[in-house]
């Protein structure tokens, strides 16, 4: 279900609206350790460099010294060392349940953004490919993440499996609007530890309506503020 961002901002209102629709999520498993590394891409929002990119942080420390910068910096890599070293982000057993959060530059578009794409791919050597999480994003002036859809879980682990890349869209072509943050929950990786080659989030600028589409609201949020005030 599409989540929508309702903001009661400093001075204006920002109304956005939409109508709710399914999470669509494919799954694409490969037996070779650095199948869809080709698929990183390095212009999405939260990549490094991009000026839509605020910061990112990981509530857990990736474990054998791997960096956390490896989960947006537009690279794949199977080592720590050579050309493709320290590309990606590993997190062991011990680490789970894990919280990676990109929070967005709502500098640059006040409004947040439309986020139509998250793409999750990982994958290594020894296996290290399988994934389930739950997407959350929250909304511009607010400080809760509400979660979008059910659990992305792909556990389905074998021997041969080194590569794994998970997309999730909608089908009304947008998975939530007026967002100034994107989170990842990881439950769990079992039975493997996981290597994250790259996470992925798509979207544009939102676009505040014109005042017409959002008056039934300013009107309300007005009355509530004179209550307030009395």
């Amino acid at each position: 279900m599409k989540f929508i961002g309702l903001s009661l901002l400093t001075g204006f209102i920002v109304c956005l609206q939409s109508a709710s629709a399914t999470l669509n999520v494919n799954y694409y498993e490969n037996t070779a350790a650095g199948a869809y590394m080709s698929d990183i891409q390095t212009t999405d929002l939260v990549n490094q460099g991009q000026s839509t990119f605020g910061t990112l942080t990981s509530d857990k420390t990736p474990d054998n010294s791997f960096p956390v910068t490896g989960l947006n910096n537009g690279y794949g890599g199977l080592s720590q060392s050579g050309t493709n070293g320290n590309n990606e982000t590993f997190y062991n057993t011990p680490s789970w349940p894990v919280k990676i959060t990109f929070n967005l530059n709502i500098g640059v578009n006040t409004a947040g953004y439309d986020i139509t794409q998250v793409q999750t791919i990982a994958g290594w050597t020894n296996n290290f490919s399988n994934q389930s999480f739950t997407l959350w994003v929250e909304a511009v002036g607010s400080s809760t993440f509400t979660q979008v859809g059910g659990t992305i879980t792909d556990l389905s682990w074998v021997s041969t499996d080194f590569s794994q890349k998970i997309v999730a869209t909608d089908s009304s072509g947008t998975i939530a609007t007026g967002i100034q943050a994107v989170q990842l929950y990881y439950s769990s990786a079992s039975p493997s530890p996981l290597v994250i080659q790259e996470i992925d989030i798509n979207g544009t600028p939102s676009v505040i309506p014109e005042p017409s589409s959002c008056a039934l609201l300013a009107i309300g949020a007005m009355f509530l503020a004179r209550r307030r005030r009395a």
